[in-house]
């Protein structure tokens, strides 16, 4: 039928030529027509007939079938080209073009593998697409190698064919009796340690019901012995309890050296001339319009004195005095009259408030009089242990501790006294070796050593009387060890510093002490005169060598 075709039709052989050029076109334009995908309908523009559809479809066919052939002979190389992996093959293409003819669809071979499994091959799946049914070891091809020999065996001999992919009968009662012959080998001996173990736990069990049946027992019969028992365990020194013992009076071993600075700081506090000996407790808790200690006016000043300097608390008591300072009075004045009166205080508002409440429990519990008791002072507001133990050696000579504040306990921690972290604390050790002869005078003393450390206006009459004391160079180095700025101390009014005091005093070795700590050579006075001047002025040939050779020895 190719060769009757009209005008245009395609030769039943084509002219190689014009295939070389194809082939040559392909492999220069390689990248390019890697991606091209050359359909039958391509040759539609060479075959213009008016035959039947299915003879030109048929003849299409044909007709790439033998361009594929013809191709290959001429040039193999466009076969193994990356075009050929794009471009289906001759083969494949005449496949193709047989299953657009018969109108069917690829089956693929998930589909394949499914009916070569299957028992029963329906009649759609043996229509594959070159036509030609199934041949008869199609499901022998889908098996594996070992498998499929033994099933290609079974076939020729003409037996029926059996679906290997499941294991057989025969394999699993192998199986199976192996399974069972261990089991009944390892039975007994499960049983055996089974046994075994039932047997030690109820023993154990035995053993402990028998313990606490005699526990029991005895616990029942001996109920006044167990409780004798309880008693010496918990007074047994072996248990230790969680509370702190508190130190008893006497019971610390005194510390080296103590006695001697004790008695150096009560050499330097002879004279009490500090705020705390005029504008102290003691001090402001006197009647002046009886000449007698008030009770009522030494708590008052104590409650005032916390965080606040004397010179100011002593302000405030006077007003108040003026005023009238009772214990009626001040539950008949208002709160901002009492606050005004001592606005100059630190945190005045809160002492208001525990001044007023402390003269209400004064006035209902102990009918205006101030108790004599270290525990029914603390229960009064704003009061503490320090206050308390104060007040009673101030209004009534009762010493029933030592008082501590928070200067006194870094003083005593730093001269190794004590080694506490609380002022509590503090006096609980220092109670526990000091005499108890000195409880009453030694929060006097150091109150008074630590404002002059502390306070410019009275640390130069500490100097100067640690100069003029029996032990200078002991007591300088004390006050400087505490914290005082021994060098850098000037007089306001004179302008004279430590050096120049003791240059006055004649004082040798306290000079070259002062020298060594850094005082300055050429300080000089209001007046004028340095230290080489005044001893000049007083002819201490020592001290001119001193202060003229600027290499001390």
């Amino acid at each position: 039928g190719i060769g009757s075709r009209g005008s245009g039709a395609l030769r039943t052989r084509p002219a190689p030529s014009r295939l070389l050029f194809i082939a040559t076109l392909v492999s220069a334009f390689r990248p390019i027509c890697a991606f091209l995908w050359i359909p039958a309908s391509i040759f539609s523009r060479f075959t213009q007939s008016t035959q039947p559809r299915a003879a030109v479809e048929h003849s299409r066919a044909s007709v790439s079938s033998r361009l594929g052939r013809i191709s290959r002979s001429i040039v193999p190389s466009v076969s193994l080209s990356t075009v050929s992996q794009a471009v289906p093959t001759p083969s494949f293409i005449s496949r193709s073009m047989t299953m657009q003819m018969n109108g069917e669809n690829k089956v693929s071979g998930r589909r394949k593998r499914k009916a070569a499994t299957s028992v029963g091959i329906s009649e759609e799946s043996q229509n594959l697409p070159d036509g030609k049914g199934p041949p008869q070891d199609a499901g022998i091809a889908m098996l594996g190698p070992q498998r499929k020999r033994r099933q290609a065996t079974k076939v020729s001999e003409g037996a029926n064919a059996v679906d290997e992919t499941k294991p057989t009968k025969k394999r699993t009662y192998q199986r199976a009796r192996k399974v069972k012959q261990e089991d009944d080998t390892l039975e007994p001996m499960v049983k055996k340690e089974d046994d075994s173990l039932t047997m030690m736990v109820k023993k154990e069990e035995e053993v402990t019901m028998s313990q606490c049946k005699d526990e029991i027992n005895s616990s029942a019969a001996d109920d006044n012995k167990l409780e004798d028992s309880k008693s010496s365990v918990e007074a047994s020194p072996e248990k230790k309890s969680r509370k702190r013992v508190p130190i008893q009076p006497g019971s610390l071993k005194p510390p080296k050296g103590w006695r001697d600075i004790y008695d150096l700081v009560v050499e330097l506090r002879k004279e009490r001339d500090f705020p705390v000996d005029w504008a102290g407790s003691e001090a402001l808790g006197l009647n002046e319009e009886t000449g007698m200690m008030d009770e009522f006016h030494a708590l008052v000043a104590l409650m005032l004195s916390s965080q606040t300097k004397d010179q100011v608390v002593a302000e405030a008591m006077i007003t108040m005095k003026k005023r009238g300072l009772t214990v009626d009075s001040v539950l008949e004045m208002s709160d901002k009259e009492l606050d005004s009166m001592i606005s100059k205080v630190g945190f005045h508002n809160n002492k208001t408030k525990f001044i007023k409440q402390a003269a209400m429990i004064l006035k209902e519990k102990h009918g205006g009089r101030v108790p004599r008791t270290l525990e029914e002072l603390c229960e009064l507001p704003g009061v503490g242990p320090k206050m308390a133990l104060i007040t009673l050696k101030a209004a009534f000579g009762i010493i029933s501790g030592i008082g501590v504040d928070t200067h006194m306990h870094r003083m005593f921690n730093e001269l190794k006294w004590v080694n506490s972290s609380t002022p509590e604390k503090t006096r609980e050790q220092l109670e526990g070796w000091l005499p108890y002869e000195e409880w009453g005078n030694i929060n006097v003393l150091f109150v008074g050593l630590g404002q002059g450390i502390q306070q410019p206006a009275e640390r130069i009459k500490l100097v100067r009387r640690c100069i003029d004391c029996s032990k200078p160079l002991e007591a300088i180095k004390l006050i400087k060890f505490l914290g005082a700025d021994v060098k850098g101390t000037v007089d306001k009014e004179t302008g004279e510093n430590a050096l120049l005091y003791a240059c006055r005093q004649g004082k040798v070795e306290v000079v070259k002490q002062l020298l060594r700590i850094g005082c300055k050579r050429d300080h000089r006075n209001t007046i004028g005169e340095s230290a080489l001047d005044i001893a000049r002025k007083q002819q201490y040939e020592e001290l001119i060598a001193i202060l003229e050779n600027k290499k001390l020895n």
